[in-house]
């Protein structure tokens, strides 16, 4: 049976060296030669550190000459160790942007290497090379010449550039390396540079990608991670965003009462936020986040902010049980056919594809009959409704018959349009 340091040294496709020093690393851990386990994986380390140095390309920091000085050093077999070394842990003029605790951990395993290598009086256990090993996995993505955050956000722009990538290629394995990669004091930093890194990329690629990306971190980050990425959206606004998106992930902000009734009585009002309220609005209803005793108000609510020349988003078939279930289109009829009865076509014009949707969904009854009836017949009629009503019949014959039969039977006189 493998051990977990052989399974990650192969998913990462290291170089074959890099393979062969961390084998010769197992061999001699399983046969309890800890000490020269130890020393052979921190050969294997520098080693990759090494791979990286040459791979990146010249710091800012540097000229041309003074890298290419550098490079020389680490491709000297007699000088390479010492050279990676000093050049991962330096500060002045510094190639890696790595946190102090990091160079001090990277100093203490040196003196790991030299107890090994020097056969010194401390001793070296089974511990010692798992710490390691758990060390290197832990830290070794944030050992970049351009640091760890950065190559993270450059390969998800590789990511979604198509000339690299093709679309919708799955992005779980970068979601992944954001624990390794990014420290826990940049996280703010990392979310906010990936929403524009990935935002209009190519201009099939907008803010429903980024929030995808978000919505992958909820379901596969560690849960400092996960918590960290809620706090960041709510800080930025950004929260009500990556519910449209995904609707299914509204329980994970875990809002107050307060909050909730913000969102449905205020937020979703909002124009500019170019969503689908309804959709938010039922995501609330489904997950039960607004008490009982609130859900007629915020009916009343959301259909009071429709606006059709403005905001003609339509509830969702998806949506359409839980609006059902929680009474948004009986408010509908409450409203528009009790209260008003259809008598203000400008004020129909302004609701008219969301009493359309509720003519739809719901059982016909003779008031709602003899209201539509009347209106199209009086003298300011709201020929909106009327075109859009014909429409409906056309593709849901059942409703028209339920309309004419209900006419029938209570005696109603129908519009010509409607025969």
């Amino acid at each position: 049976m493998k051990l977990e340091i052989e399974n990650w040294i192969i998913s990462k496709h290291y170089s074959t060296n890099v393979k062969r020093l961390f084998s010769e690393s197992v061999i001699c851990y399983r046969n309890e030669a800890y000490r020269a386990s130890l020393l052979f994986s921190y050969i294997g380390f520098l080693t990759i550190i090494k791979q990286v140095l040459i791979n990146s390309k010249r710091p800012s920091n540097f000229t041309e000459p003074e890298w290419t000085s550098q490079i020389k050093k680490i491709n000297d077999d007699e000088l390479w160790e010492k050279e990676v070394y000093e050049m991962l842990i330096r500060t002045k003029k510094p190639i890696f942007q790595l946190r102090d605790d990091l160079r001090l951990q990277l100093k203490y395993w040196k003196d790991r290497r030299n107890d090994c290598a020097h056969f010194k009086s401390n001793e070296i256990e089974s511990h010692h090379t798992e710490s390691f090993w758990s060390f290197m996995k832990s830290n070794i993505q944030k050992m970049t010449v351009e640091g760890g955050k950065e190559s993270l956000l450059n390969k998800f722009d590789d990511h979604f550039d198509d000339t690299k990538t093709p679309p919708n290629k799955d992005f779980s394995y970068l979601v992944k390396e954001i624990a390794s990669s990014v420290s826990t004091t940049d996280y703010d930093d990392f979310f906010r540079e990936l929403k524009s890194r990935i935002n209009g990329k190519r201009w099939w690629y907008g803010a429903s990608d980024t929030y995808n990306v978000f919505a992958k971190i909820l379901d596969i980050s560690e849960p400092e991670i996960q918590e960290a990425l809620i706090e960041f959206l709510k800080k930025e606004n950004r929260d009500i965003h990556l519910i449209n998106a995904h609707p299914n992930k509204i329980s994970r902000f875990n809002y107050s009462n307060k909050d909730i009734r913000s969102i449905w009585k205020t937020k979703l009002s909002s124009k500019s936020m170019n969503m689908n309220p309804l959709r938010i609005y039922s995501a609330l209803l489904r997950e039960s986040l607004i008490p009982k005793g609130e859900i007629e108000e915020g009916n009343e609510a959301l259909f009071e902010y429709y606006e059709q020349t403005n905001n003609r988003f339509l509830p969702e078939s998806i949506d359409i049980d839980t609006l059902k279930a929680n009474g948004f289109f009986q408010t509908i009829r409450r409203i528009a056919i009790h209260e008003n009865g259809l008598k203000k076509f400008m004020w129909v014009n302004s609701k008219c594809d969301l009493i359309i949707s509720f003519i739809e969904n719901e059982q016909l009854t003779k008031e709602v009959v003899e209201s539509i009836s009347k209106m199209a017949v009086n003298s300011n009629p709201s020929q909106w409704l009327v075109r859009e009503l014909i429409s409906t019949f056309s593709k849901i014959p059942e409703k028209k018959k339920e309309f004419q039969s209900i006419a029938n039977t209570n005696g109603i006189s129908l519009p010509h349009e409607f025969k």
